[in-house]
């Protein structure tokens, strides 16, 4: 589909293209590709033309590099745009850029750092009624708990999750899901494997509220259906926020800045 422009003699909106399916590859699980397209795409693009398309596709670059373990290479790629987060001063840019730097900060060991910038990005996100992003940094706090054996924390972290963010905006089976981070803390059985799993369901479950655990390989499917049973019995469906829909932003990166109103389009 994106060798069209090639045709079309339209290299901006092959490299749109291109930045596009790199930003879902790396929310699918694949942030090697996800690198490879992305580069691609910003070496097609014009960017003066959509400077918050660039933006967003840098941004994404040095979160994937980060995911992939490459985080000092990550944190170089963020010091050579970090200027232009200045020009789009708003809040939600705001707390992308320092939950980007709060993970890196994370991998490079700088645990305190880390600590605070994701405490402060949690707090913004749910002061925002932001509750999937809110979700997802609270897992990332817990990450860093749990490498420094805080198991304390991490209970604590878990203890009022579910109430806070079913009043939010995350559907009854990603709040589901987070229950089984409830679980398997209170019982001081969370795992770094247990939250990248949890995280990874709550990404595709954004994008498809009817998402399923994946395989059987996953870490957590008996817990997770165990869990959709007892979230049902506590909470009635109407008492919800309607689900996300299609062309919504995706959590955690800069994904939504291609029309300056939070969705990328297709070109």
């Amino acid at each position: 589909m994106i060798d069209i422009y090639d045709a079309l003699h339209e290299p901006h909106r092959k490299g749109r293209a291109m930045i596009s399916q790199g930003v879902f590859l790396g929310h699918a699980g694949d942030p090697e590709e996800a690198i490879r397209q992305l580069r691609k795409g910003l070496a097609l693009v014009e960017w003066e033309r959509e400077p918050r398309l660039v933006l967003m596709a840098r941004h994404n670059l040095a979160w994937f590099l980060n995911d992939s373990g490459r985080s000092e290479e990550a944190l170089q790629q963020l010091e050579r745009f970090l200027h232009t987060y200045s020009e789009f001063p708003d809040a939600w840019t705001e707390l992308r850029l320092a939950w980007l730097s709060g993970r890196i900060a994370a991998r490079l060991d700088y645990l305190g750092d880390a600590e605070r910038t994701l405490v402060e990005v949690r707090q913004g996100f749910l002061a925002q009624g932001n509750g999937y992003d809110a979700s997802l940094v609270t897992l990332d706090l817990a990450q860093l708990y749990l490498r420094q054996g805080r198991s304390a924390e991490v209970r604590e972290l878990a203890a009022g999750m579910i109430t806070v963010f079913l009043s939010q905006d995350v559907h009854r089976q990603a709040a589901a899901a987070l229950a089984v981070f409830q679980r398997a803390a209170e019982v001081d059985e969370a795992t770094p494997l247990l939250l990248e799993e949890i995280g990874a369901y709550l990404r595709r479950a954004r994008r498809n509220p009817r998402s399923t655990v994946r395989s059987a390989g996953e870490v957590f499917p008996l817990s997770l259906a165990e869990s959709f049973r007892i979230a049902g019995q506590r909470h009635h469906p109407g008492e919800l926020l309607p689900h996300l829909t299609a062309g919504q932003p995706l959590p955690g990166n800069l994904d939504a800045l291609g029309d300056g109103r939070g969705t990328i389009r297709n070109p």
